[in-house]
């Protein structure tokens, strides 16, 4: 059972959260000031790829680090050329938000709650000049459809001789999926070429439409990266999962070091698998990982986490495959052994902590740097989910939690 006096300190440094929902003020928020003041990456994390709550505690947590400590840009764990358009609703008000959003193409995103922080984003940028709005980016080399499509334009009407030596890369480029073969190392190759003939020539067509073509073509660089990359986690550091945490790491330094100042700059939106800072299940470095490596103190991750209720994920099927659309799962009351169990125990309500206590007592050092288990889900699911538990080490892993008691699916944005 938990250790009263683990319970105690937890107890003692909860900042309830009232309530999760987005636009309803940041008065609670007030504690976290001086503990976000110097650090320069926020991760805002999440247990499920799939919960109301998560998305709008994270759309909540981002009004605050906008609003009360200048953060500029969001970036998301979804595709980097597709969050181009994005981008460029929140920023410029360009083109439909919800046609936007569902060219992310992850159903994952595509909801009501994740709409309603581009929508704020957009309402905070109208008035504002260019230098103090917010970007929105993506950081996954995943799906990058776009970029091939930007990248093809430009070769096609300003150095059409170039197009047909790239043709067959960029056709697999745009068609490649993650749960789906490697493509064979020489597409890589014509990636990289692709870069070397952008900066060899004079810049063709306009700046703007050269920087462009050029801003996509390293994304193509990247997506290139990922799927060449061996799908067996067995090649370790060389593997898919290894590269595309450490790409997502790449892209969100990238971005970083964009931004004036030594403040909070960067609120990273992403699962707690991808955000911690320890290892993945295969073994590798996780994308924050790779961030505490460039930023050390000056990253934070903030894990989310949860006591019980539903999430959306696709479900295996037991034979083959999963469901065409995400499902609705279900997970009882986390056991109390659980690092959520502990947070539950010590304050039933809604709550964020931090973690650093220079003064904690042993009992305290000794939970937050031992093994204890957790609940992660992600877009994908298996028929036995409710048996899932993950293994962490929350002192290691994360610089603070946040617990949301009871949780529900977010609602999808249908077609209009």
């Amino acid at each position: 059972m938990p250790d009263p006096e683990v319970l105690s300190w937890l107890a003692d440094r909860a900042v309830p959260l009232d309530p999760v929902e987005a636009g309803t003020g940041l008065a609670d928020l007030a504690p976290m000031c001086p503990v976000w003041s110097d650090v320069r990456v926020i991760g805002l994390g999440e247990a499920t790829h799939g919960t109301s709550e998560f998305f709008t505690l994270k759309h909540r947590l981002i009004e605050f680090l906008v609003v009360e400590l200048g953060v500029r840009v969001v970036a998301m764990e979804a595709s980097e050329s597709a969050a181009t358009a994005v981008n460029d609703f929140v920023t410029r008000g360009s083109g439909e938000p919800a046609q936007a959003l569902a060219g992310l193409v992850f159903r994952t995103w595509n909801t009501r709650e994740v709409l309603a922080l581009l929508q704020w984003l957009r309402a905070h940028n109208a008035d504002l000049s260019p230098e103090h709005q917010v970007r929105f980016v993506g950081i996954d080399p995943q799906l990058p459809a776009l970029a091939v499509e930007v990248v093809e334009s430009f070769l096609s009407e300003n150095l059409p001789t170039q197009l047909p030596r790239f043709a067959e890369a960029l056709t697999a480029l745009a068609q490649t999926r993650m749960t789906e073969a490697a493509l064979p190392d020489p597409i890589l190759r014509s990636a990289e070429e692709i870069v070397e003939v952008l900066d060899r020539q004079e810049p063709a067509g306009s700046p703007d439409e050269h920087a462009r073509a050029r801003q996509h073509v390293t994304y193509l660089v990247r997506a290139a990266q990922l799927a060449t990359a061996p799908r067996d986690p067995a090649a370790g550091e060389a593997s898919m999962y290894a590269v595309r945490d450490r790409l997502m790491a790449e892209a969100a330094t990238e971005v970083t070091s964009t931004q004036a100042g030594t403040g909070p700059a960067v609120a990273v939106w992403a699962h707690n698998g991808h955000l911690q800072s320890g290892q993945r299940p295969e073994q590798v470095p996780t994308m924050g990982a790779h961030l505490r490596r460039q930023f050390g103190r000056h990253y934070y991750a903030l894990g989310l986490v949860f006591g019980s209720g539903s999430f959306r994920a696709k479900r295996a099927r037991l034979v083959r495959g999963y469901t065409p659309s995400p499902v609705r799962h279900h997970r009882g009351t986390a056991p109390p052994t659980t690092t959520e169990g502990h947070l539950a125990r010590a304050h039933g309500g809604d709550h964020l902590i931090d973690l650093h206590d220079d003064n904690a007592p042993q009992a305290v050092t000794t939970w937050l740097s031992t093994r204890s288990w957790t609940r992660q889900h992600g877009a994908l699911e298996s028929p036995f989910y409710r048996m899932g538990f993950t293994p962490t080490v929350p002192g290691a892993e994360y610089d603070g939690l946040a617990y949301v008691h009871r949780t529900s699916p977010p609602t999808a944005c249908r077609p209009s």
